[in-house]
């Protein structure tokens, strides 16, 4: 099944846990890049705070617990820009 983002692209629904905003989407590139959340915070201009309440959403949608995990995750199901 497949939705249509805020940019007209054709995004691929996950599997569980219903799908992730864009801006999840963003996040959830730096996680897999290493970053903080105060690191997503200064590279996105959102505070730490915020960041972090991102993160806590991505692993809810993904059912995952760690950074670890919501990469591999990630990576298995193409959700990481090449």
């Amino acid at each position: 099944m497949t939705r249509t983002s805020g940019h007209g692209i054709a995004a691929p629904e996950l599997a569980t846990g219903g799908g992730l905003s864009g801006r999840e989407r963003q996040v959830l590139e730096l996680i897999a890049d290493g970053l903080s959340n105060r690191d997503i915070g200064a590279r996105l201009v959102i505070s730490e705070k915020t960041a972090g309440r991102h993160v806590s959403n991505i692993f809810a949608k993904l059912e995952v617990h760690t950074r670890a995990q919501a990469t591999r995750y990630a990576a298995e199901h193409g959700l990481l820009a090449p």
